[in-house]
């Protein structure tokens, strides 16, 4: 597992990869819908519900291959108070 931060233009990027099996191609355009899983115990929430929450704080994550066996999810959040979903009361 690696995991890199790295700041710029007002945002916080965070590259996480691993050194795993990677993701089947065919399952590339499923890895963030709900429900949808490989594994025989898993729920298929987890991606889904970390881009949810990625998203509510007015970032965003992707999915890049990192090799042929590997994984890496590059997620961008706002730094500071510039969250443009806040809700203004």
């Amino acid at each position: 597992m690696r995991l890199e931060a790295v700041g710029e233009d007002g945002n916080v990027r965070l590259d996480v990869a691993d050194s795993g099996p990677g993701i089947a191609a065919e399952h590339l355009p499923l890895v963030f819908e709900p429900f949808f899983t490989t594994k025989s115990k898993g729920t298929g929430l987890g991606l889904p519900l970390t881009r949810h929450i990625i998203f509510e704080h007015g970032g965003s994550i992707a999915y890049e291959p990192a090799g042929n066996t590997a994984s890496r999810f590059i997620i961008v959040l706002p730094l500071g108070d510039s969250n443009p979903r806040k809700d203004q009361a």
